[in-house]
C-alpha cells in the first residue's frame, strides 16, 4: 500500500507570518528544523539593478588596442534603449550621475548612491562571507567617479589598486609587468592580454593558492619596478595573497587589479587563450564556439573541426543566420585567424555587441593546428 504523503494547508500558511507558520506545520509532522536564518541582509538594496536611463550597449566597453582593425560601426546593430523603473535608483553601486567615459553612450539621471560596503559587511556578519576573503566594494560617491575608474575600498591593504581604465592603459602601453595570480590552467583558459603566469608557491595548498614570489624575482629583479597582479575578482584572495607576499619580499611598486577577470570581461571584453586552454576546452566544453576570422578563400582550404567562419565584417549576418550563439551570450567563444591581430579584432567587435566570454588566440593558424593535434 502506497504511503500517503502529509498535506500542508496552504490557505493557513498564507495568513500571518508565512515563515513561522511554515515552520510550525513542518514541526507538527515531526521534522527537526535548524534555527531560522537572519534574512535582514536581503533587505539591502540590490547593487546589480540598473538605473533608469537610456543605455546603448555597442559603445559601452573600453576598446583594447583600438588601433587594431576596428569593425565598421554600421555592422554593429544598434540595440534598443532600456527603460528601467525609477524605484531601482537606490540600488546602484556607484554614482552614475558622475562623468562617464567619452566612448560610452550612457546618459544617466541624478540618482542616490547606497553604501555597498555596509551591505557587504552585513553579509559577512551573517556568515555568507567568511575570513579574509571578504571584499568591500567601493561606493564611488566622489565627484567624477564612474565604473571604469572604480576600485575596492579594503581595510589594511598590503598594496594599492588600479582601476579598469588604468589597467587598459597598462596593457596597451606595457608600462608594468602583469602577473596572473590564478592557477596555471586558469591562466591558459583565459587571461588578460600580456599577463604572465606563475608557478604555484611550493607546498602551498591548492585551496590557498598563491604564485611563487621567487619566480617573480627572476622575471623582475628590480624591487622598484612596476608590477600588477590580478585574479578572479572582488571575492578572490589569490591576488591579495600574492600582493602581500611580494610586499613582504621587498617589492615596493606592486598594485592589484582586484576587480579582476569578471570586471575585465564585462567592461573591456576579450581575454587571451593559450594552447593548453584550447586543448582543455576542446576536450571538456562542447558548448564552446570556435570562430575563424580568416578570408573565405583561406577558410575553404580547411579549418579547425567544427569552427564557424565569421569574418569581422559579418557579425550582423552571423547573428541572423545562427553562426553566433544568440540564446546564450555567456557562451565561451574562441576566435582565431591567420595572425593574432585579426583574431583580436574579431574578439573586440564581438565584445562590443554583448558577448562577454570571448577569448582570442594570439598565434598563427599553423600554431593553432599544432595546439589541437590529437585532441
Amino acid at each position: 500500500m502506497k504511503e500517503q504523503q502529509p498535506q500542508i494547508d496552504v490557505g493557513t500558511l498564507a495568513k500571518g507570518d508565512l515563515w513561522a507558520r511554515g515552520r510550525q506545520e513542518l514541526q507538527s509532522m515531526g521534522m527537526t528544523l535548524a534555527p531560522a536564518p537572519d534574512l535582514s541582509v536581503f533587505n539591502e538594496p540590490n547593487p546589480f539593478i540598473a538605473q533608469t536611463g537610456e543605455i546603448h550597449r555597442p559603445q559601452s566597453r573600453k576598446i583594447l588596442f583600438p588601433d587594431v582593425a576596428p569593425v565598421p560601426i554600421s555592422d554593429v546593430p544598434e540595440q534598443a534603449a532600456v527603460d528601467i523603473p525609477q524605484e531601482a535608483a537606490a540600488s546602484l553601486p556607484f554614482s552614475v550621475a558622475a562623468s562617464v567615459p567619452s566612448m560610452s553612450n550612457i546618459s544617466p539621471p541624478n540618482l542616490a548612491v547606497p553604501d555597498i560596503g555596509t551591505m557587504t559587511r552585513k553579509m559577512a556578519e551573517s556568515g555568507m562571507l567568511q575570513g579574509n576573503e571578504i571584499a568591500h566594494p567601493a561606493s564611488a560617491s566622489s565627484p567624477g567617479a564612474d565604473v571604469y575608474r572604480a576600485i575596492l575600498h579594503e581595510p589594511d591593504e598590503p598594496t594599492g589598486q588600479v582601476s579598469t581604465e588604468e589597467m587598459v592603459q597598462i596593457v596597451s602601453q606595457g608600462s608594468a609587468t602583469i602577473f596572473d595570480g590564478r592557477t596555471q590552467l586558469e591562466y591558459a583558459i583565459g587571461h588578460i592580454p600580456k599577463a604572465l603566469s606563475l608557478a604555484p608557491k611550493p607546498d602551498a595548498p591548492k585551496s590557498r593558492h598563491v604564485g611563487d614570489v621567487a619566480e617573480v624575482a627572476r622575471i623582475v629583479p628590480d624591487r622598484n619596478a612596476a608590477i600588477i597582479v590580478y585574479c578572479n575578482g572582488p571575492f578572490c584572495g589569490k591576488s591579495r595573497r600574492l600582493g602581500q607576499e611580494l610586499a613582504t619580499a621587498g617589492f615596493k611598486n606592486v598594485r592589484r587589479y582586484q576587480l579582476g577577470t569578471p570586471v575585465w570581461r564585462a567592461l573591456v571584453g576579450p581575454m587571451e587563450i593559450e594552447p593548453e586552454g584550447i586543448r582543455y576546452i576542446r576536450k571538456g566544453d562542447h558548448t564552446a564556439v570556435f570562430l575563424d576570422a580568416r578570408t573565405p578563400e583561406e577558410f575553404a582550404t580547411g579549418s579547425l573541426a567544427g569552427a564557424r567562419h565569421v569574418p569581422v565584417t559579418q557579425i550582423a549576418a552571423a547573428k541572423a543566420d545562427g553562426r553566433l550563439p544568440m540564446d546564450d551570450f555567456n557562451t565561451r567563444i574562441v576566435t582565431f585567424a591567420g595572425v593574432g591581430s585579426e583574431a583580436l579584432a574579431l574578439a573586440n567587435a564581438l565584445a562590443r555587441t554583448g558577448f562577454n566570454n570571448v577569448k582570442f588566440f594570439d598565434g598563427t593558424f599553423a600554431n593553432l593546428l599544432m595546439a589541437v593535434r590529437g585532441v
